[in-house]
């Protein structure tokens, strides 16, 4: 039973009635109700607004920049996050050089993805690797920005000269 502080003197020795005993709990679940009421809102409010990273290219290989670059080398990305395979193709990576595309295969693996050429790259060309944003990851997000990257074969070794016969 609820216990009430008394009100004077003469109230101390009555017993609260129904009605007061109702007024009371009435204004106690009114409280209860409403603080869930606040709970329910702030939990509803928060559902569906997670931030969301979109993927993006942590590494590149060559690197950017990169020059002394083996001709016969892969090129290749690792993303922040795994993609969808269905949109990591020859479309969405790309490798040019000043004479135009490079033909080659694109395959993934993981958070990798790999641009191998179908010849040996040419010596001393600057070459330009680009990610565009139609590789998405598995939940549709796009990349927000193409990844574009350079890097720079070595020169040709120097012609060997064979010395004459001397006879």
């Amino acid at each position: 039973m609820l216990a009430f502080p008394p009100k004077s003197a003469k109230e101390s020795d009555a017993v609260p009635t129904k009605l007061d005993e109702r007024v009371h709990m009435r204004k106690y679940r009114s409280g209860i109700t409403c603080c869930l009421t606040f709970l329910l809102v702030v939990f509803i409010a928060g559902c569906g607004q997670e931030i969301v990273a979109p993927p993006s290219v942590m590494s590149a290989s060559p690197a950017p920049g990169a020059t002394d670059v083996v001709i016969n080398t892969t090129v290749s990305a690792t993303f922040s996050m795994a993609m969808n395979p269905a949109t990591i193709s020859a479309t969405t990576f790309t490798v040019t050089s000043p004479a135009g595309a490079v033909a080659g295969a694109v395959t993934y693996s993981g958070t990798v993805a790999t641009f191998t050429p179908s010849a040996n790259l040419a010596y001393g060309t600057l070459y330009t690797a680009t990610i565009n944003t139609g590789a998405a990851n598995s939940g549709g997000t796009p990349l927000v920005a193409d990844y574009v990257w350079k890097f720079t074969p070595i020169t040709p070794p120097p012609a060997i000269i064979p010395a004459p016969d001397r006879k």
